[in-house]
């Protein structure tokens, strides 16, 4: 079951829903938003995100680049590099803008 909602915090603080951008409102709910996601399964008892490991950019920068480790353990030098790649693309700017 997917989720439908995709998160960005490797440079602005951004959302989807069903590919549509959501307006996050404003810096400080940015950055509430930027911290219940980066404690994804870690947030007690209190407030939860329910999200696949691909929702937010940052896990699946951490996925990718533990396949191109994986890749370049196995002596696949060029899928290491393609992940990697992948990985570094990922990036849109300083990470967590918009939340001050």
């Amino acid at each position: 079951m997917t989720s439908g909602f995709r998160f960005s915090v490797l440079g602005p603080v951004r959302a989807w829903r069903d590919g549509a951008e959501i307006n996050l409102g404003s810096p400080q709910q940015r950055a509430v938003l930027a911290a219940m996601l980066l404690r994804t399964g870690a947030a007690g008892c209190g407030y939860v995100l329910p999200m696949r490991g691909d929702d937010l950019d940052a896990s699946r920068f951490w996925q990718l680049a533990e396949r191109a480790g994986q890749a370049r353990a196995d002596g696949d030098l060029g899928t290491a590099a393609s992940r990697l790649d992948e990985a570094l693309a990922l990036w849109k700017g300083e990470p967590l803008a918009g939340t001050t």
